[in-house]
């Protein structure tokens, strides 16, 4: 029997279910073939066990910790910063919390701020860029109809080596 007289009986019988089966029949050798199996677990050469990369991270997080005596300058300096770059600070709020599972302190800095948009996003980047223990906790953004710039509440975080029972 001809394929072509083949196929039309299987059709002509059992239409699609049928025309499946062939496919899957058909495809099944070509799927072997190409190896389209799940690749198996990744091999961990034994030297390499991982603690010696988490030392290593861990040694560089505490290198960007700053000391408590060095906070207020560095705070006067971002605060400095946002004048510099034309910002209106409004009442600052600051705090001090400490993360004793991590064996380091969070000092915050709440800082409102007045002015264009465009300014403040300039500030942020010369901040985090001039202090990598600093980080931005809490933006929000709402537009000044009346002066054609930003409202921002910013909450920014410096990292701060920890102090034994509040003593540096």
């Amino acid at each position: 029997m001809k394929f072509r007289l083949a196929c039309q009986l299987v059709w002509r019988r059992y239409r699609w279910p049928g025309l499946f089966s062939i496919t899957a029949l058909l495809a099944l050798p070509t799927l072997a073939l190409t190896g389209l199996t799940a690749p198996g677990p990744a091999i961990v050469a034994a030297s390499d066990d991982g603690s010696q990369r988490s030392q290593a991270h861990y040694l560089a997080f505490r290198a960007l910790l700053i000391p408590r005596s060095e906070l207020e300058a560095r705070q006067n300096a971002v605060i400095d910063l946002a004048l510099q770059h034309g910002l209106k600070p409004g009442r600052i709020e600051f705090g001090v919390e400490r993360d004793d599972a991590g064996g380091f302190e969070r000092a915050t800095l709440a800082l409102p701020l007045r002015g264009d948009y465009v300014d403040l996003q300039k500030f942020l980047g010369a901040a985090l860029f001039a202090e990598p223990a600093l980080g931005v906790a809490e933006l929000v953004l709402q537009r000044d109809v009346t002066a054609r710039g930003v409202d921002a509440r910013l909450r920014l975080v410096f990292l701060l080596q920890a102090t034994e029972n509040g003593r540096p």
